[in-house]
């Protein structure tokens, strides 16, 4: 199950987890982190190489793929904006939801 944002008007109501399965919202983190890293690692020649992309790349599954220079497109730098938003929120209810 993956949490949405609702917006009514000008107000944003956010849906919560509880009740969630952790490891599913663990699962979802993850997802979410290996799709921004391969989106950023396209992107930046110094560290497409480099150990700290590669191996959290390699260790996740994502890898490789071609290297794109120049700035990143408006709708990957949106799926990453909304992957992090969306973790950050996995975060926040994790902490709220001991």
């Amino acid at each position: 199950m993956m949490a949405s944002v609702v917006a009514s008007g000008n107000r944003k109501k956010s849906v919560s987890l509880k009740g969630v399965d952790p490891e599913t919202c663990m699962i979802v983190f993850k997802n979410h982190w290996a799709q921004v890293v391969k989106i950023l690692e396209k992107h930046d020649p110094i560290r497409s190489g480099g150990q700290w992309f590669g191996s959290v790349c390699s260790a996740t599954g994502y890898g490789g793929g071609g290297l794109h220079l120049g700035p990143i497109p408006a709708d990957e730098a949106s799926a990453v904006q909304n992957y992090v938003e969306h973790m950050l929120f996995l975060l926040m209810e994790e902490e709220s939801n001991p």
